[in-house]
């Protein structure tokens, strides 16, 4: 298949394609789970204030997020302060 398709040279973990195209996907793993858990957050703040719950459904999403966070160097979540968060406009990673 690579000599059909050309291909010279395997990338290894030292080559910059590689290292490029792995942080390009943990990037886009990263942004996934943001996006999972804005969507969370955007469905549930009306919800949560009417009927004055907490932590309902968010502790995993708040832990894979943060679990991809961490090695990408972004902020990671808690849980205690995102639920005091009073508007959208407070919650910056939106």
């Amino acid at each position: 298949m690579e000599q059909h398709m050309n291909i010279d040279l395997r990338w290894t973990v030292n080559h910059s394609e590689y290292q490029k195209t792995a942080e390009y996907i943990a990037n886009l793993k990263y942004e996934k789970a943001l996006d999972h858990l804005q969507t969370l957050v955007i469905k549930r703040l009306f919800e949560l204030h009417k009927l004055n719950l907490f932590q309902t459904g968010y502790q995993m999403p708040i832990t894979h997020y943060n679990n991809l966070a961490v090695p990408l160097g972004k902020p990671t979540l808690d849980w205690t302060k995102v639920s005091h968060y009073a508007f959208l406009n407070d919650f910056y990673l939106l």
